[in-house]
């Protein structure tokens, strides 16, 4: 005779596997050896099942718990209007024995039907919700309602669960979870502890498992060892005493979590995958590389320092999480695939010459051309450190999540766009930065810019923002980022070379043009004011273009000054040439007048908001 389709071999012995150990019978090590001892007894597991679960709370299938059913019905029970008495699972329990009825056959005939979930895993108010959307787009003339489909349930004599096993999963229903505010609470779990003996097969449970382990001196990860989690979201902890190879031979599946506890002078390169469906690999105490890491696993560091450790990715997205982490060296990220880099957490006490409110997060993208988006997600204080020339093919750096304040001299050569989040930031852009978009996001923010900078776009978000508009020793010093040499191809181009800074708050942010010594200002010139007739004549212009052309005009040479057109507000640097002609004027060659444009802001520019000649600003 055929098993009932709710009825799930593995998982029965797996949940039995897990009530033995739980009362401290440890004859089993895997559901293979527990089966083949019901064998021996003359049983099945199901014929098991059937004349023991109810005593022993043992469950059926992944969907249903015994001891979380009883939490739940003991809260259904408690809630109920006129209920005198204070209800637990174990009077529950009683209660269903006291029937003649087993906990599972309650849920079948009473349970599903009042709605108490027979695990946190399967919430059967969101399933009928499923079952009776399904009906309505397939029987729109039926006049489905909730009520009616729980009445056909029960006229079916079915259950939820074995309504799914036996049609609703092919149907393409989902099993959905019960929310975390209405999971009832559950501490089952299996702690299992490995021994010094060689090819041991450990299974797992249904439920959340923590397995522990030796590598090194009297290792207990052996030869030929083999552990399967099985279900549940399962713990590998490994105490790695000098060495962190796991053997060849071994196995290790459906363990969800590995926790490397890295002591001494440990060696060697973690493995990835010999971890098969881990989620998370995370090490503490000391860092060793890591290769073969899949996009679906996480990789963690935890309460340590970084001396310069590799990690490798095989697929196209990696993520690495830090929690209380400190660089004295640098991450090396390889992974010739790898387009995505996600890193979250925090870092802590680095180098002693970063300002206490910011530590280093110290990035090697050498060998991680590929990569195009890095996703930075921090909760304190962090400098991001890149070597020159590393991550090659980045164009996106998106900070946008962090809390804590993102600083940085970004240098990745192909970068199109900065984010940051809501912490107070300080960012600083090499010389050569072209056609950026930067949103610094809301906190108190600082920007360093070169004033060669062309094209960029700058959102300054929320907070008192400074942008200092800055410049190298040994270079023309002013604003010089409209770099178009050909002068009859201007007019064509210098739109996409103005720096454009699109929320300017004149009360709240500062433009600071700083030079290359205190002082000395990056715009060159004591400024000129334009009349009021020359203000007039430069409004009336057709064109922004022609615009700028009357106010370098009425300007002069070296020099500058500030108007508003069409909305918005320019600063306009002209260089040695007379009118706005581009690149052809300055110290160097290829460049020349500057201009940036403070998108739809029409407010007055101050001695306050507009700072030339001092070298720290906010």
């Amino acid at each position: 005779m055929a098993n009932p389709t709710w009825f799930n071999r593995d998982e029965y012995l797996s949940s039995k596997l897990m009530q033995l150990r739980a009362s401290g019978d440890t004859s089993y090590n895997n559901i293979t050896a527990l089966a083949l001892a019901i064998e021996e007894a003359g049983m099945t597991p199901y014929s098991h099942f059937e004349a023991f679960g109810a005593i022993e709370r043992t469950s059926p299938n992944q969907y249903f718990n015994a001891n979380e059913y009883l939490a739940a019905k003991a809260e259904q029970m408690n809630a109920l209007p006129g209920n005198t008495q204070a209800w637990t699972a174990d009077t529950v329990a009683q209660a269903i024995a006291d029937a003649n009825l087993s906990i599972w056959s309650h849920f079948q005939i009473f349970g599903g039907q009042e709605g108490v979930n027979p695990s946190n895993a399967f919430d059967v108010g969101q399933y009928f919700d499923a079952k009776l959307v399904q009906l309505q787009a397939a029987e729109p003339d039926q006049g489905w309602t909730l009520q009616q489909v729980k009445d056909a349930f029960s006229a079916g004599g079915i259950d939820p669960i074995t309504h799914f096993t036996a049609f609703g999963a092919s149907e393409e229903l989902v099993v959905t979870p019960v929310p975390e505010a209405e999971k009832v609470p559950t501490d089952e779990r299996a702690i299992i502890t490995l021994t010094t003996a060689t090819g041991e097969i450990i299974d797992g449970t249904v439920l959340n498992d923590t397995f522990n382990a030796v590598l090194g001196t009297n290792s207990t990860l052996n030869e030929s060892d083999k552990i399967d989690g099985l279900a549940g979201e399962d713990t590998l902890n490994i105490v790695a005493d000098g060495a962190v190879a796991v053997p060849l031979s071994a196995t290790i599946t459906n363990v969800e979590k590995i926790n490397f506890a890295n002591t001494g002078s440990v060696s060697g390169t973690i493995l990835a995958g010999q971890f098969v469906g881990a989620t998370q690999i995370t090490q503490s105490g000391n860092a060793v590389a890591i290769s073969g890491v899949a996009a679906e696993t996480t990789v963690g560091f935890s309460n340590l320092a970084i001396n310069e450790v590799a990690v490798g990715f095989t697929g196209t997205q990696g993520s690495i999480t830090l929690d209380d982490v400190r660089f004295t060296g640098s991450i090396v990220i390889n992974g010739a695939d790898l387009e995505t880099l996600n890193i979250s957490g925090n870092v802590t006490d680095s180098l002693p010459d970063i300002p206490t409110d910011r530590d280093v997060l110290d990035l090697d993208g050498t060998a991680a051309a590929s990569v195009t988006t890095i996703n930075l997600n921090v909760t304190s204080g962090t400098t991001l450190s890149m070597s020159t020339g590393t991550f090659a093919g980045l164009t996106t750096l998106d900070a946008s999540a962090s809390t804590g304040g993102i600083g940085g001299y970004i240098t990745a050569p192909g970068l199109e766009a900065i984010l940051t989040g809501s912490g107070n930031d300080s960012i600083g852009l090499s010389g050569g930065k072209t056609d950026l978009t930067i949103n610094l996001g809301a906190g108190d923010d600082r920007l360093t810019a070169s004033a060669a900078n062309s094209g960029n776009t700058m959102t300054l978000g929320e907070g008192n923002d400074v942008i200092i508009f800055n410049s190298a020793a040994g270079v023309d010093g002013y604003l010089r980022n409209v770099l178009e040499t050909d002068p009859t191809a201007l007019e064509a181009t210098f739109a996409s070379q103005i720096v454009s800074v699109t929320d300017f708050n004149g009360t709240a942010d500062v433009l600071s043009f700083v030079g290359t010594a205190a002082g000395q200002s990056t715009l060159n010139g004591a400024g000129y004011e334009l009349t009021t007739e020359q203000v007039t004549s430069v409004a009336a212009a057709e064109n922004l273009f022609d615009a700028l052309g009357l106010a370098a005009t009425a300007t002069g040479i070296n020099n500058w000054t500030s108007f508003q057109y069409d909305g918005n507000t320019y600063i306009l640097q002209n260089d040695g040439t007379e009118g706005f002609n581009g690149g052809p004027g300055g110290a160097i060659a290829t460049r020349g007048d500057g201009v940036i444009e403070l998108t739809g802001f029409i407010g007055e520019l101050t001695e306050t908001n507009l700072v030339r000649g001092v070298t720290d600003v906010g």
